[in-house]
Order: C-alpha cells, then structure tokens, then sequence
C-alpha cells in the first residue's frame, strides 16, 4: 500500500469539516467511545439496526441529526448466514455480498451534503467501486490487516503447513483487493486500536485504547487456555500449538 503523508494526529483533535456521516456495520466499543467523542449535532449515523435489542449493533446514537438503518438488507443477511458453514471459501464470498448490499443501501441514503465520511473497513471497497467516496474525505475504522497483509500471512503459513486446507481454500477476488488498496490508500486516516494496523498506517493513523473488560480475581494458576476461535489453520491454531510447546515441564490443555 502507499501511504499519504499526514500529519500525525490524536483522536482528541480530529478536525472539523461540514456534514460527517458514519456508516458503520458490527458494534465495536472502543470505535463507539471514539464516535462519541469526535461527532456533533449535525452529523448522521448509519447503523444496520436501530433496534438496542440486538448487541452486535448496539452503536450509541444519541447528539446526531439523524439516524438510518438497513433493516430489511440486515435481516436477510441474518438469516442467509445461519444457512453457511462456519468456515470456507463460499462463506467468505457471501460475507463480501452481505457487505456489497449493506454498503449500497448505506450509500442510497448519504446526504449530499455529507462531505466527510467515517466508513467500517467492510464497507470501504464496495463504496470504493460504487463511486460513493468520490470528492470526499474519508477515514476507516480498521477491524482487521488489508486483504494484502492476509493473504500475504496466510500465503507464509500455507507454505510452512502444507496440509491445511483453510490456509488455501479462499483468497479474495482481484477486483475486491484492488479496490480496497487504493481506498486505504486515499483513506485521510486509519483508525484502530490494533498496534500493527497502526504501525503499517503511520502517520495517518489514530491509535485508539483497546476497550478491555475489568480482570477478575485468579484462584491458582490455570491448567488451560480457550482458544477463542474454531480451531483450524487460518485462526492461528498452529502458532498457538507451537507457543505452548515452548513451556517446557508443563501440560496445557487447549480448550
């Protein structure tokens, strides 16, 4: 990717243009502490639901001009994941047509007025293509590494385990990564609390704090670690093996 220069900025003193809209998929809470802080009354929000039942889009939405969902587009997306595979490569193609239709019912509703944009990373290539971050500034709330950076990692590690299918079973359209390279590339900033996003980002990053649970009271010293995700290849599953092998005199179970 090539970077802009910018200067550097802290997320307590991001400029203030005309009309922001933020267009924004699954609640992350350090990404909403942030909106709080760096929104007015003017701005518009765009959530998937409005409804504060559903957590996973639980967005605080109160001091903003006006507020839109994509109900319809969201229950349908709903509904067709619960049909999928939890892994594998037609998932991931659905999960980039999930994106594709969220992004263009978003995009049937931005004011024109809107000349600032604060975008969920997902929806960043499908407004790129659609021509909807033409001739205004941009910044992304980056979930995750740009398709290149995982692919490139996901490359390495199919290489050093031949055997996993995972590894090798997806990589994202040509068209979709060139899109999202050259929107991260036009991006104003990045925003994330991730230190090596914020590293590859530079300059134009703003590095958020990560939102973290209080801790509670350890009794002893554990004999296992949850492994937080399904257990192939492509989750790190390996690495994390290789990690535990490296605590020599001591059984660990993987849960």
């Amino acid at each position: 990717l090539s970077l802009h220069d910018a200067l550097p900025i802290s997320a307590s003193s991001l400029p203030r243009r005309g009309i922001t809209a933020f267009l924004l998929d699954k609640f992350e809470p350090e990404f909403d502490r942030w909106i709080r802080d760096n929104h007015d009354a003017r701005d518009v929000i765009f959530v998937p639901m409005l409804s504060g039942r559903n957590r996973s889009y639980g967005w605080t939405r109160n001091g903003f001009a006006s507020e839109s969902q994509a109900a319809l587009t969201t229950a349908w997306r709903g509904w067709q994941s619960r049909r999928l595979a939890l892994q594998g490569a037609e998932r991931q193609r659905r999960l980039l047509q999930f994106d594709d239709a969220l992004a263009r019912r978003f995009a049937q509703k931005i004011p024109h007025r809107a000349d600032h944009l604060v975008v969920s990373q997902n929806l960043l290539p499908h407004l790129w293509r659609s021509g909807d971050l033409g001739g205004r500034v941009f910044d992304v709330l980056m979930t995750r590494m740009p398709i290149v950076e995982l692919e490139r990692t996901l490359d390495a590690a199919a290489r050093a385990h031949p055997n996993s299918q995972t590894l090798t079973d997806y990589r994202a359209p040509e068209a979709f990564l060139e899109a999202e390279t050259a929107a991260l590339a036009a991006a104003r900033y990045w925003i994330t609390p991730h230190s090596d996003i914020s590293k590859l980002a530079a300059d134009r990053a703003i590095k958020l704090d990560w939102d973290l649970p209080p801790s509670g009271r350890r009794n002893g010293k554990g004999r296992a670690i949850v492994f937080a995700a399904s257990t192939v290849a492509r989750k790190g599953c390996y690495e994390l093996r290789d990690a535990l092998r490296e605590r020599p005199g001591e059984r660990v179970q993987l849960a």
